[in-house]
């Protein structure tokens, strides 16, 4: 029971966090978006944004190879061409130098642990049954692997520099809020990762000059959303690991130390009441019939039936 527990608490403690921090971090902004009151919304302008999101792929993990001398670091190649170059110039000019470099070109990853040496540990449990002279106990070990360390590195994985183009769409909005005849100017944006087709279609949806519903923040009128509705994928991440395991926990703990001992407080008084039904009726009439048969002595001054009740002390010798 101890160990039941303990695991709970344990459970518990670490559920509490985690559904907090899935809470507040995915759920919450839903929920006050979700109240933001609806505006029309005209589109002023609209455009496709291109940008280059450099990735280091394809590393070497498995055969563990070391990237050339000559190769850069990826990191710092990432970084570089995220900050200074852009698809569109790239795609105007004739000249590589408007072209990011090294791209599909292999690149240092930096330290990786190629293997791993582990020494082999056993956890045993021991199972007992009966009791006295006929308690047989049985020890069951299962081994795993423990104390590991790294035997086996590189400090330079080959890697390859991959610099694909992500996609964007900025769309200039006005409204005119509730209770007001001045017109807010707003900015939406959407992400749309690599798929270039994405944003192609949602910019066709939303021309310069068209008309959509939006939501404005109350708070902060420049900020707009198209749809307040709530995302079902974050609820369900929210639901498994933040809300079941400390439902769970609760759960076990209301029953342990709220409904169980209620439970045995309620039976007992049950037996209690169960054992005092069943003495003789002659008990308790007897020992009223004593009391009241001291009382009417007591009143009426005699002391015959106090003599019976109490005799007097031997004489002295």
């Amino acid at each position: 029971m101890k160990v039941i527990t303990i695991s709970f608490l344990v459970l518990f403690v670490l559920s509490l966090p985690l559904f907090f921090g899935l809470f507040f971090g995915l759920n919450f902004p839903e929920i006050r978006r979700n109240g933001w009151p609806i505006a029309q919304c005209t589109v002023d302008d609209a455009q496709v944004l291109s940008r280059y999101c450099c990735e280091q792929t394809s590393c070497a993990v498995n055969t563990c190879f070391s990237a050339p001398p000559s190769a850069p670091q990826c990191s710092a190649s990432i970084t570089q061409i995220n900050s200074n170059y852009s698809p569109a110039a790239c795609a105007a000019s004739n000249s590589t130098k408007s072209c990011p470099p090294n791209t599909g070109q292999a690149c240092d990853g930096g330290t990786h642990c190629c293997r791993q040496c582990c020494q082999t540990c056993q956890s045993c449990h021991q199972s007992c049954t009966g009791s006295g002279s006929k308690k047989t106990c049985t020890n069951r070990c299962v081994p795993y692997q423990c104390n590991c360390i790294c035997c086996s590195f590189t400090s330079h994985l080959e890697c390859t520099l991959s610099c694909p183009t992500c996609y964007s769409v900025d769309l200039a909005l006005t409204y005119t809020p509730w209770g007001s005849s001045t017109k807010q100017n707003a900015t939406y944006h959407e992400e749309f990762s690599k798929n270039g087709n994405g944003a192609n279609t949602f910019l066709s949806l939303h021309k310069k000059g068209s008309t959509m519903k939006c939501y404005y923040n109350p708070k902060s009128r420049g900020d707009v959303a198209l749809d307040v509705s709530f995302t079902p994928w974050k609820w369900v991440i929210t639901a498994l690991f933040g809300m079941l395991p400390l439902a769970i926990a609760s759960a076990y703990f209301f029953v342990a130390y709220a409904l169980l001992p209620l439970w045995r407080r309620c039976t007992n008084s049950n037996d209690y009441q169960g054992v005092s039904s069943n003495l003789p009726q002659d008990d308790v009439d007897m020992s009223s019939a004593s009391f009241y048969k001291s009382a009417e002595a007591k009143k009426d001054g005699s002391t015959s039936y106090l003599a019976e009740e109490f005799p007097a002390p031997p004489p002295p010798y």
